[in-house]
């Protein structure tokens, strides 16, 4: 359908619909994946609809396997209302309502629908034969489950945070329990740039902190399944901790480029897997912490769930929290002695001495007692640089780190420390631009790659949050303003803003940007007596 068109999402839901003009007339156009799929088939339903006058309508399916490598083998059944495509060991079915043809390398559909008339198609991966399927009813379920979850909550951020509570839902893998990072891989956070990564994995760190923020909302379902999905992928190896594990919680693939692909806008490489998985990265074991015992002392979960787990990887971090590492934004140039990396050490050790402690859960209190104070020691003797009054990045260096926002919520210093106001002005000063913050200098080839990339979304919302947990509500409510104002027309937030560019850059939709948006959303509500 050739025309302009306008997309939302309908209320509540993650339903999209589009409504296009065309010279004929007016359409609608319905797209939504069921819950659950279809028969257990993950599927993809489009309803166009016919508002006014006469719409013409192509649809073009080019199937493709081994990511675009392999053309797909076509077969039409049913006089042309199914067609299958195989290939790499699979198989996906379309289903339509008007009859579908095969070209040279697609499945097409030509017609015209009237006022008041409506064709659908269902694009499912399946192999073999699926049940009926009554597009009407799927959407009235999909409409009723995405609206019904969303009422569950306590709406502590407000009506601002729905759209992201939706997403962050969107990136919970219902079958495994697993959570997302994103849903895109390779989408450049520099235009023809070379930061392209694969974000299609769970990753410990960005899990924590997206059902901290559905935690802060009132949904606590998806913690409870992360739980167990974490017992699965950790327990057996329980002295060791990835930094990222597939969907099923296995290691994922290493890392490599698909040449054969042109990426976005022509950035390259295109890759699959993500090197970062390889890394020793020491902050995830801080940020899992925590969402335990925001999680225990909400009673989402039981006291020791976890509890395990959790002490066995405390003792593998117990004689690493002074090495050097990746940190959190997985560089690959040299490892540091990162302040964050020590911050979530300490906030590793510190959350589990409190559980252990309230819930009498068995742990060895006074060893644990002294890692966190020998860790305090170091970073407030290391991370500190008197001249600017604030942390620093790492030791040695004056350049900062917008990670450091989450001082507030780690709880390391009282709200009103002159070293907390310190660093949130520090970054203010050094790493805000026209409102937006970047997470750090990318010219001091600190992350081993070519400088430049965009605002970081997630550290311009932590920056609301930090000034929301300080008393600085005003400034708070700017940069929330500013930074969920960068949301595309449906309410999806990049990992990065272009300011040159105007636009979204990175993958999208981004977990850990739509988890900082809630969490202050939370931290404002609270901080203005509308929480």
């Amino acid at each position: 359908m050739a025309g302009t068109r306008r997309r939302a999402y309908l209320p509540g839901t993650l339903v999209l619909e589009t409504l296009v003009t065309t010279p004929g007339g007016r359409a609608r156009l319905i797209e939504f994946m069921p819950p659950g799929g279809i028969g257990g088939a993950s599927s993809v339903i489009r309803i166009v609809e016919a508002l006014a006058g006469v719409v013409a309508v192509a649809m073009v399916l080019r199937p493709a396997f081994g990511f675009g490598a392999r053309p797909a083998r076509v077969e039409i059944a049913e006089a042309g209302m199914v067609a299958r495509a195989h290939g790499a060991g699979g198989t996906v079915l379309l289903r339509a309502s008007r009859p579908v043809r095969a070209g040279a390398d697609r499945l097409e559909a030509e017609f015209e629908i009237a006022a008041g008339d409506s064709a659908w198609f269902c694009l499912s991966w399946a192999d073999g034969t699926q049940p009926p399927i009554d597009p009407r009813a799927e959407l009235a379920r999909t409409e009723a489950f995405w609206r019904s979850w969303l009422a569950r909550g306590n709406n502590a951020g407000g009506a601002a945070a729905h759209p992201s509570l939706l997403m962050l839902k969107a990136l919970c893998h219902a079958p495994s329990g697993a959570l997302v990072a994103a849903a895109t891989t390779s989408l450049p956070e520099q235009p023809g740039g070379t930061r392209n990564w694969d974000y299609r994995f769970c990753w410990v760190r960005d899990a924590a902190l997206m059902l901290t923020a559905l935690m802060q909302a009132g949904h606590g379902e998806e913690m409870r399944a992360w739980v167990a999905w974490l017992e699965r992928a950790m327990g057996p190896h329980a002295a060791f901790w990835r930094v990222l594990y597939t969907l099923d919680g296995d290691a994922p693939a290493p890392e490599r480029h698909l040449d054969w692909l042109p990426g976005h806008r022509g950035a390259r490489p295109v890759r699959v897997g993500n090197a970062a998985a390889a890394q020793l990265q020491l902050d995830p074991v801080g940020e899992l912490a925590d969402a335990l015992h925001r999680a225990r002392a909400g009673g989402v979960i039981a006291p020791d769930d976890g509890w395990t787990l959790q002490c066995a990887l405390l003792a593998r971090l117990a004689p690493l929290w002074h090495e050097a590492d990746a940190g959190i934004w997985e560089i690959r140039g040299p490892a540091r002695q990162f302040t964050y990396s020590r911050l979530l050490a300490w906030v590793a050790f510190d959350r589990a001495i409190k559980d252990a402690a309230r819930w009498r859960l068995p742990a060895p209190l006074a060893a644990w007692r002294t890692i966190r104070a020998s860790i305090r020691r170091r970073i407030l003797r290391t991370g500190i640089d008197r001249r600017i009054g604030g942390f620093v990045q790492y030791p040695g260096t004056r350049g900062l780190d917008a990670a450091l926002l989450l001082l507030p919520r780690a709880g390391f210093l009282r709200p009103a420390d002159p070293l907390l106001r310190g660093t949130i002005d520090a970054i203010g000063a050094g790493l805000v631009r026209d409102g937006l913050v970047w997470r750090y200098g990318s010219e001091t080839g600190v992350d081993g790659l070519p400088p430049g990339e965009g605002a970081f979304i997630a550290c311009g919302l932590w920056m609301a949050e930090a000034l929301a947990l300080t008393g600085r509500t005003t400034e708070a409510r700017a940069f929330f303003d500013r930074h969920a104002g960068l949301a595309n027309e449906v309410g999806l937030l990049c990992e990065e803003y272009d300011p040159l560019e105007r636009q979204g850059s990175g993958n999208l939709p981004q977990g850990l940007s739509h988890a900082a948006l809630v969490s202050a959303a939370c931290a404002i509500a609270e901080a203005t007596g509308g929480g």
